[in-house]
């Protein structure tokens, strides 16, 4: 019985880059949880959560198109355009469906892609072949980025 010796230029042996790949998404994914765990444990509302959920409300009853403001009192009424309705009408609809517990499940989503994407692009356009930077670098961006990361319409963009 003859054994077969892997060698680099040998059919089976496995890529290069999937051996060095073993620790890094698990990494990345705890890093993931980290913004997910942000979302659900210490995240309070956007301030403009609830006037968000309200020119939804306008948009349903008036269409998709520039609006007459209803909802403040000392706001000019003259027509603008609501230029994040379509994340509007989805932050209504999980409001509607699950209400507050929805929204914090679908920002830790929202925070966990963010990161999930920070770290596959940041893995894509490095030009040094280094795991260990790559996450570095995805949690710094995901340091400075999840303050601002919460139930609104930006998060749905920047998804």
């Amino acid at each position: 019985m003859t054994q077969a010796v892997m060698t680099a230029d040998s059919p089976y042996a496995a890529p290069a880059d999937t051996k060095r790949a073993g620790g890094f998404w698990p990494l990345i994914a705890l890093l993931a949880l980290v913004g997910a765990g942000k979302a659900i444990q210490s995240d309070t509302m956007d301030p403009d959560a609830f006037w968000h959920l309200r020119v939804a409300d306008q948009l349903l009853s008036d269409g998709i198109g520039p609006l007459v403001d209803r909802i403040s009192f000392a706001s000019l009424k003259t027509p603008w355009t609501p230029y994040s309705w379509l994340a509007e009408l989805f932050m209504h609809a999980i409001w509607a469906v699950g209400g507050f517990r929805l929204a914090m499940v679908v920002t830790a989503i929202c925070s966990a892609g963010i990161i999930a994407l920070i770290a596959a692009a940041a893995r894509i356009h490095t030009k040094v072949a280094d795991d260990l930077g790559v996450a570095i670098l995805t949690a710094v961006a995901a340091f400075f980025t999840l303050p601002f990361i919460s139930f609104r319409p930006v998060t749905f963009g920047l998804l």
